[in-house]
């Protein structure tokens, strides 16, 4: 019994189950991604988060958690980062168990003018201690285009002591007597929403707690003149200077003459700000700068908020200023595979504006474009 016990002990305490542990639990957390991409979440959740494998996974992590800093005795050795560290770890770990094994999520579909008081779960119906009747749903249009901006469902929410209403939109959340309902589709007609509502108030609380432990820790770790990560600090400030004088100037160069070609078609920089200061409306209704729309639309075309030394003012107003240059420039991330077989376009990283039509002037990707928008905001990731 007591060989089995330090057995046991030894196991738990070790560093390298810790690593085990985590290589597995990374893994099946990148295989519920992709099974949720291609199958949606009620897949992924069948398939693996309600896995009873995975539930003793989480379960073995937060025992290792435990035993590993016990073992270490962080708090004698006044490694109160390190303690904070796996304290958060294990509480970040036990929200995901409690989300896991009691939280659930499902979907409320209304038609205009119909109140519903039920969510369809994987599983079955659910009964809501609220009910919704949608008022209006409206679908926003990009200015000279079928690509929606955004879609937004005018709600009345009956409770107990009343109702009230709320305009939930994308990124929008309704909070309701612990469940959480946001916007995720609509009906082909645009005479119908679909919500996503969930219920997790505990795990939700647990985890938040856990990350704010994780900063804390953190922070106190990178406090601590004696830990690694101080070490390293020091060392990669004796590296670093020498890393610079070696490629800085080929690098320099290199931007220097990129930039300077880009430049002959847009504007000065100083002309850009000024610009950039102007106030306009957003297709969202949103009074702000236009450096503030331009930075947003860089940041989801190219994934950055300036594109070869300019800024992305430069660059929207070069766009506008000589399309048939900067169509040709290629600065459109492109993150999806399936796009360059399907339609036939360049692969690689980037692709150029003209790439996305045809000689007629036709948009390739228009029926690819329709079909995200018509999916959840959490499917639509490529």
């Amino acid at each position: 019994m007591k060989k089995v016990s330090s057995s046991l002990k030894a196991m738990f305490t070790s560093w390298k189950i810790t690593l085990i542990l985590l290589v597995h639990y990374v893994i099946l957390l990148a295989a519920a991604t992709f099974v949720e991409k291609a199958q949606g979440t009620a897949m992924a959740r069948e398939i693996i988060y309600n896995n009873p494998l995975f539930y003793l996974l989480q379960f073995l992590l937060i025992l290792n958690f435990c035993a590993t800093a016990w073992q270490a005795r962080l708090w004698s050795q006044r490694k109160y980062g390190v303690l904070l560290l796996h304290i958060s770890f294990i509480v970040i770990l036990l929200g995901a168990l409690v989300t896991n094994m009691f939280g659930f999520e499902g979907i409320v579909h209304i038609r205009e003018g119909e109140t519903v008081s039920q969510m369809r779960t994987m599983e079955d119906q659910r009964s809501l201690p609220f009910s919704i009747r949608l008022d209006d749903f409206k679908l926003v249009r990009y200015p000279g285009s079928h690509s929606p901006s955004s879609f937004e469902s005018f709600l009345t929410i009956h409770t107990e002591e009343g109702e009230r209403s709320e305009h939930i939109y994308m990124n929008k959340v309704i909070y309701e007597q612990g469940y959480r309902l946001y916007q995720s589709s609509y009906d082909a007609d645009e005479q119908g929403t679909i919500l996503t509502v969930n219920n997790d108030t505990a795990g939700t609380g647990i985890t938040y707690a856990g990350y704010l432990l994780l900063l804390a820790g953190m922070l106190l770790t990178l406090a601590d003149k004696k830990s690694r990560f101080r070490q390293l600090a020091k060392q990669l400030k004796r590296v670093t200077p020498l890393l610079l004088l070696a490629f800085l100037p080929t690098l320099s160069f290199a931007q220097k003459a990129e930039t300077e070609h880009l430049l002959k078609n847009t504007i000065p920089a100083e002309q850009a700000e000024q610009w950039g200061r102007m106030q306009i409306q957003c297709p969202t209704g949103r009074i702000e700068p236009v450096d503030t729309y331009t930075d947003k639309l860089l940041r989801k075309i190219y994934r950055s908020d300036t594109f070869e030394g300019l800024s992305s003012e430069q660059v929207i107003i070069g766009f506008l200023m000589n399309p048939s240059y900067w169509g040709n420039i290629p600065f459109i991330r492109q993150t999806n595979k399936e796009l360059p077989q399907a339609y036939s376009l360049p692969e690689g990283k980037y692709i150029r504006f003209f790439d996305v039509f045809s000689e007629d002037g036709s948009y390739l990707i228009s029926d690819a474009v329709d079909k995200a928008y018509s999916r959840p905001a959490a499917e639509r990731s490529r």
